[in-house]
Order: C-alpha cells, then sequence, then structure tokens
C-alpha cells in the first residue's frame, strides 16, 4: 500500500528537485497520519498504524512499513482461532475481558465446539481512500490516477 505523485506539482515549490520531494512526501504522510487519528480504530491500533506511515526518501509520497499496519487498514476475514490457541498445548485457560470491564476466563481445548472460537474478523479502517481525496484537493493533478 503506497501512495505515489507524479506531475507538475513538485515544480511549484522552492527549493531543489531533492527538497521538493522531500516536502511532498512529508505532505502526503501526515495527511494519511491525521486521517488515520481520526478514524475510528483504538488509541493502540491507531498509534501502530501512525507509527507505520513513513515518507519515501527518493521520491514524492509514503508507504506503510507494517504487516499489521496494513492489516489494520485493508481488515481480515473471520478465522478459526482455535488451532493457533492450542498450539502446542492441549488445553488452556484464556482471559478475556467482559462487556462490564471485569476479566472472565474460558477454557480452549481439543474437545471445544468447532465454532467457539471464531474470531468475527475486522472490516478495517479504510482511510486511504479519503487520504487520496484529500491530497487530490491539496495538491491537484499530481494525485490523479
Amino acid at each position: 500500500m503506497a501512495l505515489r505523485i507524479s506531475g507538475s506539482v513538485g515544480k511549484a515549490l522552492k527549493g531543489t528537485v531533492k527538497q521538493r520531494t522531500a516536502k511532498i512526501a512529508m505532505v502526503v504522510a501526515r495527511t494519511w497520519q491525521t486521517a488515520v487519528r481520526n478514524s475510528s480504530l483504538s488509541p493502540s491500533a491507531k498509534q501502530r498504524y501512525v507509527s507505520a506511515i513513513q515518507p519515501y526518501k527518493s521520491r514524492p509520497g509514503a508507504y506503510v512499513k507494517d504487516f499489521v499496519a496494513k492489516l489494520l487498514e485493508t481488515g481480515w476475514d473471520s478465522f478459526d482461532m482455535k488451532p493457533g490457541l492450542l498450539k502446542g498445548a492441549e488445553s488452556r485457560i484464556i482471559p478475556i475481558k467482559g462487556s462490564n470491564g471485569s476479566v472472565e476466563f474460558r477454557r480452549v481445548s481439543k474437545n471445544s465446539p468447532s465454532s467457539s472460537w471464531i474470531h468475527p474478523g475486522f472490516k478495517g479502517a479504510k482511510v486511504f481512500d479519503r487520504v487520496r481525496e484529500r491530497l487530490q484537493l491539496l495538491l491537484g493533478e499530481a494525485t490523479r490516477e
């Protein structure tokens, strides 16, 4: 997942080509980071995603350097958690935060029903398209594909 910029916008900025490139890359990274901070992700997820957004060093634009941050953007399908929880053990006691903030414990074993440990998945933050739209307003034709 990366956002590249080309076009005449770089020529409008002052400085050397290298300086203009760095300025545009920082605008892209900061715009993307702001969109993530304004998303509905949890505070820890926002922090992970924001810290993974890096401006390119040699070209205008930014990229996400962390696989988990990419998943926070795109989301993931539901999956069976039981094989991972039982890896190397026949059974485990798992602490789970309850709806009222208390800690509840659940046991998982090879005898647990197959549908008892299904993670519902996550739809993703989906901020990338909003960032592209915002940058099109800021930078004009340079961000159009």
